[in-house]
């Protein structure tokens, strides 16, 4: 049980450190103010989850269109500018998965402090506590339809509750090595709807019959995306596709040649952003 937050103290010392212009709480510019609060003080609560596996993938559920993992500091300039700076620099890696009936799930690793968390979340009335079906307590935003959960080097986000069912999404075998030394990766499942829509918004008319669509930007700038096909021979296929495309389709996506490896097309990028 988390000991009890004398609001009143908690009070007093804000207002000293107010007029006296100290560090923390105190000096955070306004606007950034309560969605700093909320991302980075642990909240008091009865039950907590266990620490969450080393391996953020294994704490998301299975069952996610997309699973990513990104280095915030490596992509700090490309995030929205509404995240305080001040948690970003709390940051250092953000990984997530999107399901197919629109919730999402993201695991945030970093040093947040850990303390005064009901007297930093009562700034603003629009946090309330919730309890999870497994008796998590948690900070939920009904108008931004947001939910939080923050320990000390961990936090949970989300649109619903923000804890995984039981973890445990399965993680492509080729993924890892594929990925390797990438500060941005992931992969999307069952992506051959979601390529055709891609390639038909560009005026592009391929429909892939893909299994399984991996991608990676590493730090320099550079990128790759590997098409899986459920058969070599399927994979051949759209390999002649893409080379006789390659001829009359001018896109960033066929700059340079794909290579064939078994039932996967990779393609080498010179950047994500022109693709997205």
């Amino acid at each position: 049980m988390a000991h009890r937050i004398n609001e009143n103290r908690v009070r007093t010392r804000l207002a000293v450190s107010l007029r006296r212009g100290g560090k923390g709480v105190a000096t955070l510019r306004p606007h950034y103010a309560p969605t700093l609060f909320v991302l980075i003080f642990i909240t008091a609560c009865a039950t907590t989850p266990e620490t969450p596996d080393t391996n953020d993938f294994a704490n998301l559920d299975p069952g996610a269109q997309i699973y990513f993992t990104m280095d915030v500091q490596q992509y700090r300039d490309k995030l929205p500018a509404t995240i305080p700076p001040e948690l970003l620099d709390m940051t250092t890696r953000l990984s997530g998965a999107v399901y197919p009936d629109g919730h999402y799930l993201a695991i945030a690793r970093g040093k947040y402090p850990a303390s005064n968390a009901n007297f930093a979340l009562g700034l603003t009335k629009d946090w309330k506590k919730e309890k999870s079906d497994k008796s998590y307590r948690y900070w939920r935003n009904e108008g931004r339809e947001l939910s939080v959960f923050v320990a000390k080097d961990y936090a949970f986000i989300s649109n619903t509750i923000p804890f995984p069912q039981n973890g445990g999404a399965f993680v492509p075998e080729t993924y890892s090595k594929f990925a390797n030394g990438a500060s941005l990766s992931g992969w999307m499942n069952e992506a051959g709807p979601a390529l055709a829509l891609f390639f038909s918004r560009r005026g592009i008319p391929l429909a892939p019959a893909v299994d399984r669509f991996l991608f990676a930007s590493y730090p320099a700038g550079n990128a790759r995306i590997c098409m899986e096909f459920a058969s070599e021979e399927t994979a051949a296929g759209f390999y002649q596709v893409i080379n006789i495309a390659r001829k009359f389709l001018e896109h960033p996506f066929f700059e340079n040649p794909p290579e064939l490896d078994k039932n996967q097309l990779i393609f080498k990028l010179n950047s994500l952003d022109k693709i997205f």
